[in-house]
């Protein structure tokens, strides 16, 4: 762990260990999403250094911040493509997945629900347009989620 003032922020690189022994972890990746629910960090998609998506079974990997050890989600039924360049937000106990890039070419406007307890992933209506830029709000009275995106017009 590096730290050499009181301002600067600690880091730690962690092996890639797995939670049960001889199963698989993650491969090294860029463009991913990822987001915290209580003592986990949950990761989805990305892309190796060529561009290609990693993850061909759209698992979802989950590092255990209390016992510094990852494991594997892989939901039966629908669920998302492999992708890159999406967002992934903590969302009540579940997760919510939105967009991306499957490859340079193809965009994608997407969104999908996983449910924690069950382990799958139920998908949500496309948004009419493709954006980098997003954001969820909830309203936890009206059981509603709003997603925010933009783009620039000339």
């Amino acid at each position: 762990m590096k730290h050499t003032t009181s301002t600067d922020v600690a880091y730690a690189c962690y092996p890639a260990v797995p939670r049960d022994e001889g199963a698989p972890v993650p491969c090294p990746r860029i463009r991913h999403a990822a987001c915290v629910q209580g003592h986990e960090l949950a990761v989805f998609g990305g892309c190796d250094q060529n561009h290609s998506p990693v993850d061909h079974d759209s698992s979802l990997w989950i590092w255990s911040i209390d016992q510094l050890k990852w494991h594997k989600l892989v939901a039966d039924g629908p669920k998302p493509s492999p992708r890159y360049d999406h967002k992934l937000f903590h969302y009540g106990g579940h997760l919510l997945l939105h967009g991306g890039r499957s490859s340079a070419q193809t965009q994608l406007n997407d969104t999908w629900f996983f449910d924690m307890l069950s382990h799958t992933w139920i998908q949500l209506p496309d948004s009419p347009e493709h954006s980098d830029s997003v954001a969820f709000a909830d309203d936890l009275k009206l059981a509603t989620v709003y997603l925010f995106q933009g783009r620039l017009i000339n």
